[in-house]
């Protein structure tokens, strides 16, 4: 019989405060829910000072105070950080995406089964009543079955191979997908897997307000969907749909 797992879950914050308290305490409640079989340690890595950090404990999240320049050595502060608490495996979600309670079960058994390292292709964006789905890079694509930024798991094993630094030592702001493939290119012997919303039966979703990082128009959806089918998904719209942009 498997003993509980220790998952340590983090994401980096800055400015977007109404949002990332979403964010937050949606995450403390998938923490909650899934507590009997998985110790689901929260962190939070963000520059906002003393807000930040009250937003941050409220919603069940450890804070730690980091600049927010360069972003990519921003998160590998935040995967650092996860080492302290000496996690069976590390996931990285954004503080606008929002992963559903079945991504953790999904993932709960690739890291007792062996699997390393997990990353999502595809991608549901939320915005003004509206929910897109583009079903990633496609095959004429240089980085077709590459998986999205955001949502990757990774185990304690991996980690180490990566020296607890999956983006690497490159200081940027913008393109930090493409850090990550490349510094897990240099790791041998390791298990992994990459899946769809529909492996899993869930939805990762990236919410589109007016401070982003990934630019909404550069997305084709495959998909749309209405206000009457967002209102059926477990998500609390009415709580951020003030915040969202039109697409």
């Amino acid at each position: 019989m498997y003993s509980k797992l220790k998952i340590c879950l983090f994401t980096v914050s800055y400015k977007r405060l109404e949002l990332t308290d979403y964010v937050l305490n949606f995450y403390n409640n998938i923490k909650k829910d899934i507590s009997d079989i998985c110790d689901l340690e929260l962190v939070c890595i963000g520059s906002d000072g003393k807000k930040g950090k009250e937003i941050a404990e409220k919603n069940g999240f450890d804070y730690y105070e980091y600049t927010n320049e360069p972003v990519s050595q921003k998160h590998n502060y935040g995967a650092k950080i996860c080492k302290r608490y000496n996690p069976d495996a590390v996931i990285y979600v954004g503080s606008d995406d929002i992963m559903t309670i079945d991504f953790f079960y999904y993932y709960i058994d690739l890291i007792k089964n062996g699997i390393d390292f997990c990353g999502i292709k595809d991608v549901y964006f939320l915005t003004k009543d509206l929910l897109g789905y583009w079903n990633g890079y496609k095959p004429n694509n240089i980085r077709y079955n590459e998986p999205i930024g955001p949502g990757k798991v990774y185990s304690k094993s991996l980690m180490e191979k990566l020296n607890w630094k999956p983006w690497g030592d490159k200081k940027i702001n913008r393109g930090l997908d493409n850090l990550v493939t490349e510094k897990l290119n240099t790791i041998k012997d390791y298990k992994k897997k990459i899946i769809s919303c529909n492996n899993v039966g869930g939805f990762f979703i990236d919410i589109k307000t007016k401070v982003n990082i990934s630019n909404i128009s550069e997305f084709t959806y495959d998909k749309e969907y209405d206000l009457e089918y967002i209102n059926k998904l477990d998500i609390n719209y009415d709580k951020i749909k003030d915040l969202l942009i039109t697409k």
